[in-house]
């Protein structure tokens, strides 16, 4: 999957795939502009959604069964009109994009947040618009199938359209594992994304996917891996701090959850200093480190300290401490994140 997914910058996987190129001289062309190219995609989408059913199984594994049908235009079956129909905004490019998804089951477990690792299946289509010709075919060309997927990846090292709708949907429900046989997972989350070329690989062709190419994914998520970018103990996906929602449990892993650190879009930034949470070894700025803040008072032996876990759990009943010494309320200002708390 790296081979298609992997952003700009990073190395490619050598393809499996072979095919002949379309006639797309985008590489001669100026770089079009990123909101006139999209306002062509989104009608591209939009206008596929109002034409199109979509059927499947909740099996795992092949996506033969899984199809879209055309159907008249804005008939009530069509997936416009089809309530597990998704969309958010996404701002990307000095262009806010409206992603949409289908969602066929939500899964059981945790949502992964857009910087954890996973472990998916998947079909992978594009729509190509040649906006110089009159006779565009708008029907989605497959790319690449992986139905039994044996590596995690990182939402962070694919396009950005992955990480903006996966956290949407919840990991399986349990795993049966047979030897000798693929992993089996029970009520994983399951669907199907559409994701504008300026959230993929935009002017660039990558493979056998032509540039400014719409991109359609078949998914089923079936585990995540939550990863400690900063490696102060904590993992990433607890260090989304949404200061505005009063109700914000940072505890629950059935939200989904969005940091960003490029552009002009860093979140979740205690201190101010530019770097979000996941990746700032010192959250509140205080010129003490977080995993500093975090050990348990008196625990060291022979150089080796024991740490607080960030959360609270019948296992473990305190968790990393507000300054007063507030162990397990979920909304509590932890004392990593108060720079008056040393």
């Amino acid at each position: 999957m790296r081979k298609f997914l992997s952003v700009l910058g990073l190395a490619v996987l050598a393809l499996s795939i072979n095919g002949c190129k379309p006639d797309d001289d985008s590489s001669s062309e100026p770089l079009r502009d990123y909101q006139t190219q999209y306002n062509v995609e989104k009608a591209n989408i939009e206008d596929f959604l109002k034409s199109h059913t979509y059927s499947s199984t909740d099996g795992q594994g092949s996506f033969e069964d899984a199809v879209f049908d055309s159907v008249a235009y804005n008939d009530p079956t069509c997936l416009w009109n089809d309530p597990r129909l998704g969309h958010r905004e996404v701002t990307a490019n000095d262009v806010t994009y409206t992603v949409y998804w289908l969602k066929l089951n939500e899964g059981a477990s945790a949502h992964p947040c857009n910087v954890d690792q996973v472990l998916t299946s998947y079909q992978g289509l594009y729509i190509y618009d040649n906006i110089n010709s009159e006779d565009d075919d708008l029907t989605p060309v497959e790319f690449e199938t992986n139905n039994y997927p044996q590596t995690a990846f990182s939402l962070e090292s694919t396009i950005r359209g992955w990480g903006e709708i996966l956290p949407e949907f919840g990991t399986a429900g349990s795993v049966i594992n047979v030897p000798g046989e693929p992993l089996s997972y029970n009520d994983f989350g399951a669907g199907v994304m559409f994701i504008p070329s300026g959230l993929a690989y935009y002017s660039v062709y990558q493979g056998t996917i032509p540039s400014y190419s719409t991109l359609i994914f078949k998914f089923k998520l079936y585990s995540l891996t939550r990863l400690d970018h900063d490696g102060d103990g904590i993992p990433s996906w607890l260090e989304d701090v949404d200061q505005e929602d009063a109700t914000w449990n940072p505890e629950d892993p059935m939200k989904p959850r969005y940091m960003y650190y490029f552009e002009d879009s860093v979140t979740d930034d205690t201190d101010g200093d530019g770097i979000p949470d996941y990746r700032d070894v010192d959250d509140d700025g205080d010129n003490v480190l977080t995993k500093v803040e975090s050990r348990i008072p008196g625990s060291e032996v022979d150089g080796e300290w024991q740490y607080y876990p960030f959360a609270s759990s019948p296992e473990d009943p305190q968790g990393i401490p507000s300054c007063s010494g507030d162990y397990t309320t979920p909304t509590r200002l932890r004392k990593h994140m108060d720079p008056s708390c040393q």
